[in-house]
C-alpha cells in the first residue's frame, strides 16, 4: 500500500465484516500492520543464505583445485621419479643416498601442503593448544604461503575459551586475512587478540585501499557476511571501519562467561 508520504509499504491487513441489527452490511472492523521491516529481513536472510551457499561451493572448488593442481601434481611427479629410480638405479652408494634425500624432500613438501590444507579446514592446534597458539600458527602459515607479513600480538587472553567462541574467532581471522589479501593491495597486516573486561576482542587491520562497506555487503561481500554471521552466532559485536584509500579494520568482540572473563592488564 502507498503511505500518505508516497512510500510503498508491505501491510498485513486483517478484518471481519460488521452487520447492523437488521442484517445489513455496515462495513469492516480490522487492522493494518506495517510489516515492511519483517519482509526486508526475510529477503535479506534469503540473500545471505544464497551467498553462503555460493561461498561453500567456491571453497569446495578451491579445495578441489588445490588438491588437483598442487598436491596431486607433486605426488604424480614423485611417482614418476620413483619409477625412474627403480628402472635405472644408481650404481654408487653416494648417488643412492643423494637420490633418497631428494625423495625425502619431495615427500616433506607434499606433507606440508596436506598439513596446510588440513589446518585451513580444521585446526588441531585450536582444539589441543588453544586459541592464541592456533591463530599465531595460522598467521605464520598464511604469511609463508602468500609471501606477506602478518604481525600477530596478544594480551590477557583468558585460558579455556569455550570451543564455539574460539572457533568463531579463528574463522574470523582466516576470513579477514583472506579478504585483506584479496582486496587491500598491500602485503602487511596486523592481527591483535586480547582479553577485555567482559570477553575477547579480535582486530584485523591493514593500511590498504579500503572499500565502501555498504557496497561490499550488498554485492560480493561473502567473506564479510560470513564474519558477521559467525559473530552473531556467539552473541558478539562486529565493527567494520573502512574508507576508500584509508585502510580497513575489522573488530570483533565476543562476551565470555563471567568466570572466564578478566580485566586486561
Amino acid at each position: 500500500m502507498q503511505r500518505k508520504d508516497g512510500c510503498y509499504r508491505w501491510v498485513l491487513d486483517t478484518g471481519v465484516p460488521r452487520f447492523n441489527v437488521d442484517g445489513s452490511f455496515a462495513g469492516y472492523i480490522g487492522s493494518a500492520l506495517d510489516v515492511t521491516a519483517r519482509k526486508q529481513a526475510e529477503e535479506a536472510l534469503v540473500g545471505i543464505g544464497g551467498k553462503l551457499i555460493a561461498a561453500q561451493e567456491q571453497e569446495r572448488t578451491r579445495i578441489a583445485r588445490e588438491l588437483h593442481d598442487d598436491i596431486n601434481q607433486q605426488l604424480a611427479f614423485l611417482s614418476v621419479t620413483l619409477d625412474q629410480f627403480r628402472e635405472n638405479p644408481p650404481t654408487s652408494i653416494s648417488q643412492i643416498r643423494l637420490r633418497v634425500e631428494g625423495f625425502a624432500k619431495k615427500v616433506a613438501a607434499v606433507s606440508e601442503s596436506v598439513q596446510a590444507l588440513s589446518h585451513r579446514l580444521h585446526s588441531s592446534k585450536l582444539e589441543y593448544l588453544g586459541l592464541v597458539v592456533a591463530i599465531q600458527g595460522f598467521c605464520r602459515e598464511f604469511a609463508a604461503q602468500h609471501q606477506v607479513e602478518v604481525n600477530f600480538s596478544h594480551e590477557s587472553v583468558p585460558d579455556n575459551v569455550p570451543q564455539e567462541i574460539a572457533l568463531c574467532l579463528f574463522r574470523v581471522t582466516q576470513a579477514a586475512l583472506v579478504n585483506a589479501l584479496k582486496h587491500s593491495g598491500v602485503k602487511s597486516f596486523d592481527v591483535l587478540l586480547g582479553g577485555t573486561s567482559q570477553g575477547v576482542r579480535l582486530v584485523v587491520r591493514d593500511a590498504g585501499v579500503g572499500f565502501n562497506i555498504e557496497q561490499m555487503l550488498n554485492h560480493d561481500g561473502i567473506g564479510l557476511i560470513s564474519i558477521r554471521e559467525r559473530t552473531r552466532f556467539v552473541n558478539g559485536k562486529l565493527a567494520l571501519h573502512s574508507k576508500p584509500n584509508a585502510g580497513t579494520t575489522i573488530e570483533v568482540e565476543v562476551p565470555l562467561p563471567s568466570e572466564l572473563s578478566q580485566s586486561p592488564d
